[in-house]
């Protein structure tokens, strides 16, 4: 009888059937090209996270051409995904997924409490979103400064209930 009920980490090839049962539908309507599945499974299951052996994400500082025009300093900070590895990333490798771990979960009404609470929540939110941030005490104003700009750095999902 197996420990795992959902049968997802004994004989892998046992293993990736659960997988493909459990989460093919999504991988599907997803756009998650069928070449990718085993791979992830094998990354899911051993929690491989090489991302950052592959690519990094760069930010990137650009001027708004309207806003230098009017005299603001109208700086943009964007990010951009650059292919770090010296033999490069080819979309036909199966191993071309990668599992790409999130800053944060939230619900709205829960961010303030997560931010004051969570240890090391806040200066990672701070470091992420440019936010000055010393000292194990943070200035008040740092938590009221990551509510008003985490928006530009949001992004959202909802989970639906089938």
């Amino acid at each position: 009888m197996s420990t795992d009920p959902e049968g997802l980490n004994d004989d892998p090839d046992e293993g990736f059937g659960a997988f493909v049962v459990l989460q093919g539908g999504g991988l599907q309507s997803s756009g998650v090209p069928q070449v990718y599945w085993k791979s992830l499974y094998h990354k899911i299951t051993n929690e491989v996270y090489d991302a950052g052996e592959v690519f990094g994400i760069m930010k990137v500082q650009q001027e708004e051409d309207g806003e230098r025009k009017k005299g603001n300093s109208g700086v943009v900070i964007g990010c951009k995904v650059v292919v770090t590895r010296e033999s490069g990333l080819e979309v036909s490798d199966p191993t071309s997924i990668f599992l790409v771990d999130h800053a944060w979960t939230y619900r709205v009404e829960h961010a303030r409490e997560q931010l004051e609470q969570i240890p090391g929540l806040l200066p990672r939110m701070a470091s992420l979103m440019g936010v000055d941030f010393h000292g194990e005490v943070p200035p008040p104003d740092v938590v009221e400064l990551i509510l008003e700009r985490m928006w530009k750095y949001n992004q959202t999902y909802q989970l639906s209930q089938g």
